[in-house]
Parts: structure tokens; sequence; C-alpha cells
């Protein structure tokens, strides 16, 4: 069986380098292969869509998925891990997405969570439940160093029992927003959307994790 061509990103790669240095690997990568999988675990998840985001401002790169999970490591517990699968062809925006953005800005508005940097983990969860308990599908957006906190909540809402109903992640947008007091600066942004009912996830997935597993535990 062909190993499917990936980079995994963990605390230990920016305790020497940074998104730059990651760019430059995702480019590079990218020259060889006409598509690979992007993998970040754990809280330097913002560092890692940085990175991607610098990759996209220079070279023909593209997002065709992104998936978010959990992976439980032997010695390290359950993480939260991010699955960005990266090629050449510039993907089309799916209709949940093109259905969701266009609704009239008013519900969606009401629709949408914005998750400020400091927030509680515990009232993102509820906030997120209490929106779903009303509507089919929510928007959840962060930027920065919120994104990590997000996607804790939102693991915790589609992947737990806590949820009276079957939910999923049906898509993610990474993009970017300029500081508040710097708009020229810019920082990576997410736009989280959950849906109710049963999600299916890419099946080259639980192929890269039991991949993850054996390469982390031969470190």
């Amino acid at each position: 069986m062909i190993q499917l061509e990936k980079i995994i990103v963990t605390s230990n790669f920016f305790d020497t380098k940074g998104p730059r240095e990651l760019s430059s690997e995702i480019i590079q990568k990218l020259t060889v292969n006409e598509k690979f999988v992007l993998v970040g675990i754990g809280s330097i998840i913002p560092l890692v869509l940085s990175a991607v985001n610098l990759s996209r401002n220079i070279a023909n790169v593209n997002i065709h998925t992104v998936t978010l999970d959990y992976i439980s490591i032997p010695f390290f517990g359950k993480q939260e891990v991010i699955f960005i699968e990266l090629g050449h062809k510039e993907k089309e925006p799916s209709q949940n997405v093109v259905e969701f953005e266009s609704l009239d800005e008013t519900i969606k508005n009401y629709r949408t969570i914005w998750v400020p940097r400091k927030q509680d983990i515990a009232r993102i969860t509820d906030e997120i439940l209490f929106k779903l308990s009303k509507n089919d599908k929510v928007r959840i957006m962060a930027s920065g160093f919120a994104i990590f906190l997000t996607i804790k909540s939102v693991l915790q809402v589609v992947k737990t029992d806590i949820s009276k109903e079957v939910l999923g992640v049906s898509d993610v947008i990474i993009d970017s927003l300029g500081r508040k007091n710097d708009p020229l600066k810019m920082v990576p942004s997410i736009n989280i959307y959950i849906s109710k009912g049963e999600i299916k996830r890419p099946k080259f997935i639980e192929k890269v994790l039991k991949e993850i597993k054996q390469e982390i535990l031969k470190e």
C-alpha cells in the first residue's frame, strides 16, 4: 500500500522554527507532489494555519479539504488534530457554505458565534449547543490563538456524547484577518460550519491517523 504523503507538525517543530519555515516545507512538498496532507496536532494549530496562509499568498497552494478530529497517542493522551489536504487545483466552495453565506444577514448573524480570544471553553460549548437546538446549521468564527479554543469546543460538541442529536462538521474555511490595532498585519482565521446529521470524513483520515501514531512512537 502506497503511503500518503504528509507533513506532521507537533509543538516540537516550533521550538526552533516558525510559520515561514513550515510554509517553505509546504511549497517544497508541492513541487514534487500533486497533493499531500498537512497535519497539525495540539495547541500549535493556529501557527500551522499561519503557514498555510503564507504558502497560499506566494505560491499555487490551495486547500482541498479540512478535517477536525481527535488523535489518541500513547503517553500523550487525546489531542486535537487538524488535517489539511493541500494541492495545486483550486476548489470551489461547497454547496453548504454557499447556502449559508447567501442567507439574509440578520439570520446569518443569529446563527453565527464569534469566539473572542479569552472566552471560556464551557461558554463556547454551551453557546454552540444552544444555537444548534434552534437551528439546523451554525457557523463558529475565530482568529489568532482563539482558533485552538474554538476547535476544542467544536470537537466537544461533535465528538462526544454531550449533544442530544448527531452533529458533524460540514465545512472548515481557513482565511486571514487584519489585526484591529494593525490592519496590515494578518492573523489566521477559521470558519467552522456544524450541521445536524452525520458528516462522513474523507476516507484517507483513518489511514493517516494510524501512520501518525506509528511515526510519533518512533521518535
